[in-house]
């Protein structure tokens, strides 16, 4: 039981997952250094004050309680109350959003009279939300009674399906964060971390497929997804597993750069939740990467990428807000984004490519010939005209 739970973990994201209209799915998350540099979605809060006054409207229009006849329209409804209730939760209304999803379990049960699978998908997508709002008002005040419900939601999820891979590594988490692993000097070993990997995973079995090995197939993708959708982009301890998992897998030049991340938002005041951290916290989250070498070329390159995100970002929110504004929105306007442009990212390693040499047409390539051959024969017409009137003088053998 004990393994077939661990290969579920493997693939399984670290919360039991925000399921709303921007949820990204695995291939939107493959570009690992676009991520750890930030340039992805992050909306301004007009993004989703937009989105709540869309929704929450046609969640108040829905009949309560609703009858047999009601319930076609209810169960098409549902999807907007993840919406509303995550767009609640990115504006720091936790209490509202968390009133929403538990009226969103209510009318999943009522819709398990109409279709019994969907209501039970949107049950379980309820609950899931419910357990990352929870996790949301814990980083933001750092009261333990929220984990200790996420953990009761949780259990309440699995319950429901007991395989659920989400609600259990999301219950891993829990347990880590509710107990915290305490720094008693690195002795070789990886810095205490959300994957539990020790000096082997890191040293002994490393290259692709390594993950696998350890049950954390995966795993990269996901600490992925929690950067971009799930709030792990300011999160110190997500991007050090994020850093390991892709050492693991012999990603180095990716790893370092996540590393660089983390070292970036220590010097900004976050800090991990390991307790009795080292002085040199960026020092003790670096062992698992050995002896870099040319930090400061290294450096330099995670400057410009993260510099080039975060225009990338600020021109992408300006576009977003002209449109918001005029009452457009992505949520209802497929072709939204169609007028944003997208730079390539710098690559850590990588050499920039050659620019490609501009296009050549043929009509100017036989007009500038032609030119050419009209020019050389003015010249030669011209050299023979003087050559006539002003003729060589005699030599001294001539005279």
């Amino acid at each position: 039981m004990r393994l077939c739970l661990l290969c579920l973990v493997s693939c399984a994201p670290l919360w039991a997952g925000i399921w709303d209209i921007d949820r990204p799915d695995d291939t939107a998350l493959q570009d690992v250094i676009a991520i750890i540099s930030g340039r992805f979605d992050r909306p301004t809060p007009d993004f989703y004050r937009a989105r709540l006054d869309r929704t929450r409207p046609l969640i108040e229009a829905l009949p309560s309680p609703p009858t047999d006849v009601d319930l076609p329209r209810l169960l098409e409804a549902l999807p907007l109350f993840d919406d509303a209730a995550t767009a609640l939760m990115r504006l720091g209304k936790f209490n509202d959003a968390i009133i929403l999803l538990d009226r969103k379990v209510l009318c999943a049960q009522q819709v398990k009279a109409l279709n019994t699978a969907q209501g039970r998908l949107h049950h379980i997508r309820a609950l899931a939300n419910k357990a990352a709002c929870l996790h949301a008002r814990f980083q933001r005040d750092g009261t333990r009674d929220d984990l200790t419900l996420a953990r009761i939601t949780l259990r309440e999820l699995l319950e429901m399906d007991t395989y659920n891979a989400d609600a259990f590594f999301a219950l891993e988490e829990v347990a880590w964060l509710l107990n915290p692993p305490t720094y008693k000097g690195d002795f070789g070993q990886p810095f205490p971390n959300l994957l539990d990997f020790g000096y082997r995973q890191v040293t002994v079995t490393r290259g692709q497929g390594a993950l696998a090995q350890f049950g954390r197939a995966g795993a990269i993708v996901h600490l992925c997804r929690r950067i971009v959708h799930g709030g792990g982009w300011q999160d110190v301890d997500v991007l050090h597993a994020l850093s390991l998992a892709l050492w693991v897998e012999g990603r180095d030049e990716e790893a370092i750069t996540a590393w660089l991340r983390v070292n970036e938002l220590l010097a900004a005041g976050a800090t991990s939740r390991v307790l009795s951290g080292p002085a040199n916290l960026p020092a003790a989250m670096a062992v698992h990467l050995g002896e870099m070498t040319n930090r400061a070329t290294q450096q330099s390159v995670f400057n410009d990428i993260r510099a080039a995100a975060e225009a990338w970002v600020t021109e992408r929110n300006a576009y977003a807000g002209t449109r918001i504004k005029q009452g457009q929105h992505p949520d209802t306007d497929p072709a939204f984004w169609s007028g944003f442009g997208a730079t390539r990212l710098p690559q850590p390693g990588v050499p920039e490519p050659e620019p490609e040499a501009p296009p050549v047409s043929t009509p100017f390539v036989v007009g500038g010939l032609a030119a050419f051959l009209v020019m050389l024969f003015v010249m030669g017409a011209m050299a023979l005209h003087i050559g006539r009137r002003h003729p060589k003088a005699p030599t001294v053998d001539e005279v």
